[in-house]
């Protein structure tokens, strides 16, 4: 019976450790600056920096995204993603928006990016 129940937890950490990882269709560079954005917004969330950091950041995020040359859809829904976020937070800003269209947009983001 032990034996059994060892095996069925490895088993199922396995398939867990299997689903981990970048996207198979996402590019690396995609990959990599949704990452690096999604760090971002979380920082904002947590207070760690202010709105002109993350606009700055996000700024360049899409544009090393361009560069790039990042064309496939999954790619392209990364870009959207950091858009989003980037109008939300201008918004809130604002006065306009609220920290929920914030997070709705951040975890659209990291769904794209499997995290």
């Amino acid at each position: 019976m032990k034996k059994r129940i060892l095996i069925f937890i490895v088993l199922t950490i396995l398939l867990v450790l299997s689903g981990c990882g970048k996207p198979a269709d996402l590019s690396d560079s995609a990959y990599e600056i949704g990452l690096a954005a999604l760090e971002s917004i979380d920082e904002y969330l947590n207070k760690e920096i202010d709105y002109d950091t993350l606009a700055s950041r996000l700024s360049n995020n899409l544009r090393y995204l361009k560069s790039d040359k990042c064309d496939g859809r999954a790619d392209q829904s990364i870009s959207t993603y950091i858009t989003i976020t980037s109008h939300n937070a201008l918004m809130k800003e604002t006065g306009n928006g609220t920290i929920a269209e914030i997070e709705e947009s951040r975890n659209n983001l990291a769904k794209v990016l499997g995290k």
